[in-house]
């Protein structure tokens, strides 16, 4: 036990002398500087402080390198003012370095101005559908500082939600926030028929630990899409009890991460890169491991078999998607002019057909979730092609 305190007070001796070369650079580099009007640290003095910084949390794999950089970077503008006391600036870089060894509690506070009438407590992954109430925490008050208002009609219209999440950053929490709304997004596109973008909702972030922040706000008025439970039938509870599970199966987990798929196609502004992504969803859904070849002749008869009861239908439908997979193809290789907007419209279309065809079936026929190599669905398949009843 001696031993091991006399390492941690020679580690400590050995931080405190760094800590106070990192002093002595700042405050050189202050000292030529007092004259500018704004204040940037150079290059020198935030890969000196990086370097001093990134042994002690680098090693514990919390951030990654450009993600570190970034906090040390924002740190680096409060050490303007150099203290001369060098205890001070020492407690500063200690402070700011155990802050970073916390795992943060985030938790978001969503309107979905493009929605309405979304059922209060459906859960889709991490969101949690919520009752809007622009008092909670402050929400009214803190969009107004960052200025932004909101009527209270307005408000009660639109779908609120609720996400919470862990992270050690405090910069860049929107992505993080972002990513985890990929699935949910996702799954309202499909449902709705809307295309969903993370910029364009207003949220604010909170956490007990940092500061408050905002992911961007745009102002631009959008058209707002109704939730109409008789169009939608049970298609929103199946995927949202699939979403929430703690260990889905295989088929279920292709489904949700198809539905990832599909959500980063809305982001794009391309109909041909909806289309090629949109493909993509297709082939994430229905293709598995045991299919290495003629890819585009299985996906084209799975698709075909599911979709379609009628001979002559399976086969217009079985050409369409060959076409479809060669247009995929052809784009990837240079030949950007095949793909039309209607293409791009009836993928989607086909697409959405195969989620809800799965979640019946999956509901219906409890043998396509037993198999983890995805040969249920294959099971299910051969029995049709052989005109035999599916087992329960």
């Amino acid at each position: 036990m001696a031993t091991t305190m006399i390492k941690d007070e020679k580690d400590i001796n050995k931080t405190t002398d760094q800590y106070k070369e990192i002093r002595t650079i700042f405050a050189e580099f202050c000292a030529k500087n007092r004259d500018c009007p704004v204040i940037v640290h150079g290059s020198n003095e935030i890969k000196a402080l990086y370097k001093i910084i990134e042994k002690e949390i680098i090693k514990s794999k919390q951030f990654e390198h450009f993600e570190l950089f970034r906090e040390i970077f924002k740190f680096a503008s409060t050490l303007i003012v150099v203290s001369p006391d060098d205890n001070e600036f020492s407690e500063k870089i200690t402070s700011f370095v155990n802050e970073l060894k916390i795992e943060k509690i985030y938790t978001a506070t969503i309107i979905f101005r493009q929605l309405c009438d979304i059922p209060i407590s459906t859960k889709l992954g991490d969101l949690e559908i919520i009752e809007p109430n622009l008092s909670t925490n402050g929400f009214k008050d803190n969009l107004e500082l960052w200025g932004i208002s909101i009527s209270d009609e307005d408000a009660k219209s639109a779908t609120w939600g609720r996400l919470s999440f862990k992270s050690y950053r405090t910069i860049g929490i929107e992505d993080i926030l972002f990513e985890k709304l990929e699935l949910p997004l996702g799954i309202l596109s499909l449902i709705m028929g809307v295309d969903l973008d993370p910029t364009k909702i207003i949220c604010i972030i909170q956490s007990l630990d940092v500061n408050i922040c905002s992911a961007p706000v745009p102002k631009e008025p959008l058209r707002t899409h109704r939730y109409i439970p008789e169009d939608c039938g049970d298609a929103l509870k199946l995927i949202s009890d699939i979403s929430t599970e703690s260990n889905p199966s295989n088929l279920k987990q292709k489904i949700l991460q198809a539905i990832q798929i599909f959500a980063l196609s809305r982001l794009a502004h391309k109909f041909e890169i909806r289309f090629i992504m949109v493909v993509t969803s297709c082939e994430s859904l229905l293709l598995s491991p045991i299919d290495r070849d003629y890819l585009s002749l299985k996906l084209s008869e799975k698709t075909a078999y599911l979709l379609k009861t009628e001979g002559e239908e399976r086969f217009e439908l079985f050409n369409r998607m060959k076409i479809y997979y060669g247009k995929r193809s052809d784009f990837i290789h240079g030949k950007r002019n095949k793909i039309k907007m209607e293409d791009t419209q009836y993928i989607d279309h086909i697409f959405k057909s195969l989620v809800f065809k799965l979640l019946e079936l999956s509901a219906k026929y409890k043998q396509m979730d037993k198999n983890d190599d995805g040969s249920g669905v294959e099971n299910y398949l051969d029995e049709l092609k052989f005109n035999l009843s599916p087992k329960k």
